[in-house]
């Protein structure tokens, strides 16, 4: 499968399909240099099996895309109200008052 923005936006909700956790604020992704940047903001510090579900999800789309040689794989403690910063889109965004 070609990487085409459209392709790796279906790619990622597909995978986080029942994958993701009640804390997770954010999860913002972009490909670059063949590197899938995989970031997620959690409000809280992310448990392991939170981190085990993501990188899961994180390895189904890399699977989709032979083209990707590395990964940049990033679980953040980024508790509302602090600001996340979007890479190239959101996979998964979280609704926040404010």
């Amino acid at each position: 499968m070609d990487i085409t923005i459209n392709n790796l936006i279906i790619s990622c909700h597909r995978s986080l399909l029942g994958a993701i956790p009640h804390n997770l604020r954010g999860l913002t992704v972009m490909f670059e240099n063949e590197t899938l940047h995989w970031i997620g903001y959690f409000d809280g510090e992310p448990s392991e099996e939170e981190k085990r579900l993501l990188t899961l999800a994180c390895t189904e789309v890399i699977a989709d895309f032979p083209i990707i040689k590395g990964v940049n794989e990033e679980y953040l403690n980024h508790s509302y109200p602090l600001k996340m910063d979007m890479l190239e889109f959101w996979a998964f965004l979280r609704w926040e008052k404010g």
